[in-house]
């Protein structure tokens, strides 16, 4: 949880790291300013894996079909509030992860120093439109592989 005190022109925001947290959702939305999705813990908490053991933390793959719609239920979810959302992790800092990011509605990525040359290069030759228009196309994928075909072939 991240909170500071409003009286002092500071935000309040909750971190969404755990798939567990979504169901919280409702309730906290009255209370903070916008929420910050952390893709790494997420995705290894929806699907039960070890982000850092040697061994499952290789196979992990964050346009898996499940993952993109807990994304999404977070992101509907905070929008019909008025809740702007960002998104942190591997995920964003991924060309293909950032587009299906802004697919599925993320106002704000936080893309380390390294990536952002590429994720800004990718996201600046989508319109807003075809980007938006994808959103439903990866919510019907029913494998990683689906998901990767149709980000690959969409080139806004």
């Amino acid at each position: 949880f991240f909170f500071s005190s409003r009286r002092r022109h500071t935000r309040y925001w909750r971190d969404w790291s755990s798939d567990v947290c979504s169901s919280d959702l409702p309730q906290w939305l009255p209370r903070v300013d916008f929420v910050s999705l952390g893709t790494n813990d997420l995705f290894a908490s929806a699907l039960g894996v070890n982000r850092d053991d040697p061994v499952t933390g290789i196979g992990i793959d964050f346009l898996h079909p499940g993952l993109l719609r807990i994304i999404h239920g977070v992101i509907r979810e905070a929008k019909s509030a008025g809740k702007p959302v960002s998104v942190c992790g591997e995920m964003a800092a991924d060309s293909l992860g950032a587009v299906a990011l802004a697919a599925l509605g993320a106002d704000r990525l936080s893309v380390p120093v390294r990536s952002l040359r590429q994720v800004g290069k990718v996201l600046a030759t989508r319109a807003r439109g075809s980007i938006d228009s994808l959103a439903k196309s990866l919510l019907a994928a029913t494998r990683s592989s689906e998901v990767r075909a149709l980000l690959a072939a969409h080139r806004g």
